[in-house]
């Protein structure tokens, strides 16, 4: 299920996100941010997906430094959802 699978990945989600700013890697930062918008936009978080997409189009430039808030924001974002899974998962079970 595709729940299960996205809280069992969350974490390394969130860490391969940050790893990858902090090795100052745009083009994996690049790839972590647009699979992160998918994940997103897969439960319909919208407003999520749009972050990502903004970081995601940062860092296509190249240029990464400076988006330590947005990467923060992005990781809070990706727990969030999570634990709206969890919660949805167990209502329904």
């Amino acid at each position: 299920m595709m729940i299960d699978l996205y809280l069992q990945d969350v974490e390394r989600t969130a860490q391969s996100l940050a790893d990858a700013f902090a090795q100052g890697q745009a083009d994996a930062f690049m790839r972590e941010a647009h699979t992160i918008k998918g994940l997103l936009a897969t439960f319909s978080d919208d407003a999520g997906a749009a972050k990502a997409f903004v970081i995601e189009q940062q860092a296509k430039t190249g240029e990464i430094s400076g988006l330590q808030p947005a990467v923060a924001a992005l990781q809070r974002r990706l727990y969030e959802v999570a634990d709206v899974l969890r919660r949805e998962m167990g209502s329904v079970r």
